[in-house]
Parts: structure tokens; C-alpha cells; sequence
């Protein structure tokens, strides 16, 4: 196999590491699980999440976080330490959904993705409308502008419709070309049901983020990849960063 990076070690790259949570995004887990062992066959390691700081992350390439929250207290100060410096060597860690929100805490800064804030109210405007809250959507599809240089698009002839299930939704990074594929920014709704208030948080939010870190990269996606086992369209965006990602270095 050969990239424009030059030629893979295939049994190398694919050697990926998937992090379980005991109880904490069980669901997320089995959708990761079941696409790298029976849907697209990839040799992958499960671990606890509180093995980390034991394991030697040397041998793996590739490290995906499920969706779930609790990272940072079972992985503990000396874990934090040792998965930074696993990225800064040459890792890849593939976060989904609300994991990266471990990756932006102060004590980790692993991420500069930042949740999207509502508009500041003027003080002196008393009949100002109290319209942003947590408005959820229920599972609904969305139109997407996609980098087409990036290897996490190859094999995508277009930009993939999104499924989003939740109320979070970021701001783009200050870097352009980390922001692989955002939400359409003017008319974003395929299907489905958001109020109007959700979709003026998600027009122009990135999907799919790449953050250089030293020689590695973080990767995230701001919703699950391989949604419920069904959603095909963003599965190759999924598997371009588990098995390409290692070979391209931006550092």
C-alpha cells in the first residue's frame, strides 16, 4: 500500500490501541469495536482505560478515545503525562464526540477546539430574548463543506452528510486547514428536526478536526463516525484516520 506519504507498513499502521471505559460510553465503545473487528476488519487492542499508564504506548500508532466522560480522573496525572508525550513523539489519538472534551482541559491542552458561546447580552438591553440553552437535536442529518487536500477525505468524492445527536457544537480553529469538515454554514439541515436556535450554533462547526502537537496529531470528531453502525457516509473519514494518519506528519 502507498500514500503520497510514502509507503505504509500496513501490519504497523493499523496496530491501533482502543481505549473502553468501565460504564462510561459503552454504547460509543461497541460501535468502535464492532466496525474495526467485524464491519471493516482492522487488528486493534482493547484496553482498560485504567491500564494506561501501565501500558508502553510505543508499540501502537494509533490511540481512539469512545465517546464518554471521566477520562482524566481514571487516567491520573502520571497517565495525562504519558499520553502527551506519546503524541509529541508521533502518536495519533482519535477522540469521539464528548471525549475531547477531556483533551481541552487546562491540565491536559491537548485541544484548542472550543465549545461555541453564545453572543454576549448587552446590559442595557433589558427585553433581550433568553434563547440559548441546552437545545438538543435528536438525531438529525446535515449538510458539510469538506477539505478535499486532506488524506482524512481520500476516497471521499463529497462533502458527506452528518448525522448529529446532542446539543454540543465548536468554533472553528483559528487554523483553517485544521478544520477538515464543517457544518454547512448557510443551509445546514438535510433531515430531521433542530430548532432555530441549534442550528445557528452548528452553521460553520467542524465535524472533523486535525490539531498538530509535536510530530503527532489530534483528531476529533465532534459526533460519533460510525453512527448507530448505519450512517456509511463519514465511515471513511473514520478509517483514513486510523490507518492513514501515522503516515502523514505535518510537524
Amino acid at each position: 500500500m502507498w500514500t503520497f506519504a510514502g509507503r505504509v507498513d500496513v501490519p504497523a499502521a493499523w496496530r491501533t490501541l482502543v481505549q473502553q471505559l468501565q460504564g462510561l460510553g459503552a454504547t460509543s465503545y461497541g460501535m468502535l469495536w464492532h466496525t474495526l473487528d467485524v464491519d471493516t476488519p482492522v487488528p486493534h487492542t482493547t484496553l482498560q482505560l485504567e491500564t494506561l499508564r501501565n501500558v508502553d504506548l510505543s508499540k501502537y500508532l494509533v490511540l481512539i478515545l469512545p465517546d464518554g466522560s471521566g477520562y482524566q480522573e481514571k487516567l491520573g496525572k502520571r497517565g495525562v503525562e504519558k499520553l502527551q508525550t506519546w503524541i509529541r513523539a508521533g502518536g495519533t489519538l482519535v477522540a469521539v464526540k464528548d471525549a475531547s472534551g477531556f483533551l481541552r482541559d487546562k491540565d491536559v491542552d491537548l485541544s484548542k477546539l472550543k465549545p461555541w458561546a453564545p453572543p454576549k447580552k448587552k446590559d442595557d438591553d433589558p427585553t433581550a430574548e433568553e434563547r440559548y440553552n441546552e437545545f438538543r437535536i435528536p438525531g438529525s442529518a446535515f449538510r458539510t463543506a469538506m477539505s478535499e487536500r486532506s488524506y482524512l477525505t481520500f476516497g471521499v468524492p463529497r462533502a458527506p452528510a452528518v448525522m448529529i445527536e446532542g446539543s454540543a457544537a465548536y468554533t472553528p480553529l483559528p487554523h483553517k486547514v485544521d478544520n477538515i469538515v464543517t457544518i454547512d454554514a448557510k443551509s445546514p439541515l438535510v433531515s430531521g428536526v433542530a430548532w432555530p436556535e441549534s442550528l445557528e450554533r452548528l452553521k460553520g462547526s467542524p465535524f472533523l478536526t486535525e490539531e498538530p502537537l509535536g510530530r503527532g496529531k489530534v483528531i476529533t470528531f465532534a459526533d460519533e463516525p460510525n453512527y448507530r453502525l448505519f450512517w456509511r457516509g463519514t465511515l471513511p473519514l473514520f478509517m483514513n484516520a486510523v490507518i492513514y494518519a501515522p503516515s502523514f506528519d505535518r510537524e
